[in-house]
């Protein structure tokens, strides 16, 4: 659904998100990962902003927020955007971390563990993720865009067996499907 006037859209999946909070009562999470995930869009923009780039659209779906932008920003400029989500998503891990000890609130401390997990999530080198970007983009640079492209398709497609296989075995254990679903999500992204 797109939003008129403006360059926001929802996708259907990301009615799931409300669904899920009120199925599991988990009001505090989904408030705590809606700030930390707001902080690590902003430094997208920001750097994309500082690189020349502009933003066209903002999609939210059950799988996170993408920024779909333009303005011919360098293979450095994409890196640099890339790498400033979880950059902004570690500086307020950190800022949360200190608030938390400063005034022994532990809704901070819990802030910063959301913040920082989801730093060190979006650092993994898969692509769509903010670290499998910035990896293909270095690739690009290297080797051109075919080289790149196919690298960043072999090397998600293992990553994404390897995540089954561990969420087939963590299904098995303890009913627990967020493994498959990433590994689902990795297989059906597009290069």
């Amino acid at each position: 659904m797109k939003i008129s006037g403006t360059g926001l859209e929802i996708s259907k999946t990301a009615y799931l998100i409300p669904l899920i909070v009120c199925l599991t009562d988990a009001w505090l999470l989904f408030g705590l990962c809606a700030v930390s995930v707001a902080v690590h869009e902003l430094g997208h923009w920001a750097a994309l902003t500082l690189c020349g780039g502009r933003t066209e659209r903002v999609t939210l779906s059950f799988f996170g927020v993408s920024l779909r932008y333009g303005g011919g920003i360098s293979y450095g400029g994409e890196i640099y955007t890339a790498l400033a989500g979880p950059g902004a998503s570690l500086i307020l891990s950190f800022f949360a971390a200190g608030a938390g000890r400063l005034c022994g609130a532990a809704v901070l401390y819990e802030l910063a563990g959301v913040s920082l997990l989801f730093c060190l999530f979006n650092l993994l080198p898969l692509y769509p993720l903010d670290g499998g970007r910035a990896i293909y983009n270095a690739l690009a640079y290297f080797f051109g865009l075919d080289p790149a492209r196919r690298l960043t398709v072999i090397f998600r497609r293992l990553a994404a067996a390897a995540i089954a296989a561990g969420g087939l075995w963590l299904f098995a254990v303890q009913k627990n499907p967020m493994l498959l679903v990433c590994a689902a999500a990795l297989l059906t992204v597009r290069t």
